[in-house]
């Protein structure tokens, strides 16, 4: 489900402000939580991360920067976590709250 969020997300970043309104992010720190040992859901939602459109102070970025640093860890061996990852840290290193954790 998370792969086809982001490919809404993708060029539209209006699909990815009424995500965020929603309340994707709870859902996805609950699912990556709760699913810590598949690889393939942490890279989806890595994915999702990535293409969400956040305020600059948003209060939950941090927590999903830490979830994507946890999911990285976790998985070192899986390319597409480790790619996903990267892309959604880049995105959340743009919000202020973000950077003391990187």
């Amino acid at each position: 489900a998370f792969g086809a969020m982001k490919e809404l997300c993708i060029g539209d970043e209006a699909s990815g402000r009424k995500l965020v309104s929603k309340g994707i992010v709870k859902i996805i720190l609950r699912a990556m939580e709760e699913n810590q040992d598949l690889a393939i859901m942490q890279s989806a939602a890595c994915g999702l991360i990535g293409y969400l459109q956040y305020g600059k102070r948003d209060k939950e970025a941090p927590k999903l920067a830490k979830a994507v640093i946890a999911a990285m860890k976790a998985h070192g061996d899986s390319s597409y976590v480790q790619i996903e990852g990267c892309d959604a840290l880049v995105e959340l290193a743009h919000i202020n709250s973000v950077l003391p954790i990187l």
